[in-house]
């Protein structure tokens, strides 16, 4: 049994009547798991990003795979013209203007809702 620089063992119960190396593992345990939660806390920026790279490429497959499917070309250039296709779409969806610039003038219907 070893014993401390006081002459105490250091297996004695605490006054709460739990020993010293109990309590220290159950205070290790508690710290380690506070320090995750804070990791975890820190980084949800990065899951909600990684959690959306995992859904567009899930996406992405699927749409390469029925591409596949349905013109007999290998997956990988299925997978290539469904990105350009994509790329294409969203580049389109940015550069055309809006045929009616926003609050320029609202449909008579809408006019009250504007003022």
């Amino acid at each position: 049994m070893p014993i401390s620089k006081l002459g105490h063992t250091t297996d004695q119960p605490v006054p709460g009547g739990m020993s010293l190396a109990i309590f220290a593992g159950r205070l290790l345990v508690t710290l380690i798991v506070a320090a995750l939660a804070v990791a975890l806390w820190q980084l949800t920026d990065i899951l909600v990003l990684l959690f959306g790279a995992v859904l567009l490429s899930i996406g992405l497959c699927a749409a390469a795979r029925l591409m596949a499917l349905h013109t007999g070309i290998r997956r990988g250039i299925a997978l290539a013209c469904v990105v350009l296709l994509v790329l294409c779409v969203l580049s389109c969806w940015c550069c055309v203007p809006s045929p009616r610039p926003c609050g320029s003038s609202a449909p008579p219907s809408l006019a009250r809702w504007t003022t």
